[in-house]
């Protein structure tokens, strides 16, 4: 009997209010500072603002309001995770997730196990316990299509 065995995965947890997301590490950019946000009129509540990262103009989104979550202000300890451009997305086009603290560098294993996620869980393409917590993994392809309804 054969063992399939896997390479480990390096990945960031980032904390929010809600359910901590789980980020493949080839997808971020940058974790920064929380910065003054340019505010943008008639935008949804979980569209925070656009940062100025790198002279690009990024938008950054609440997961936990985009969920439906309640918003709060962000705290001192709050970061941005600039991630790279969403599939379909101009290579310039980075967007930027609001972590309550500073990212968690972690070690996606075989030891990781699946747990089945519902319907309160959108935007959410997976989830995975493991230290006996539950974290979700986003679905990029349905975050991309909020972002950039008709595109």
């Amino acid at each position: 009997m054969s063992t399939i065995t896997r390479d480990p995965v390096h990945a960031l947890e980032v904390p929010t209010d809600n359910l901590p997301l789980l980020l493949p590490s080839a997808c971020m950019a940058e974790v920064v500072a929380l910065p003054h946000l340019a505010r943008v009129p008639h935008a949804p509540p979980w569209l925070l603002g656009v940062l100025g990262w790198r002279l690009r103009p990024v938008p950054v989104v609440s997961y936990d309001m985009l969920v439906g979550g309640e918003g709060h202000a962000p705290g001192p300890r709050a970061r941005v995770v600039v991630l790279y451009p969403l599939p379909g997305r101009k290579a310039w086009e980075f967007v930027g997730i609001l972590s309550a603290s500073e990212p968690q560098s972690r070690i996606i294993d075989s030891g990781v196990v699946p747990v089945a996620t519902h319907d309160s869980f959108r935007y959410i393409a997976a989830a995975l316990k493991f230290d006996e917590r539950t974290v979700g993994i986003p679905d990029f392809a349905a975050l991309a299509k909020v972002l950039y309804p008709g595109r």
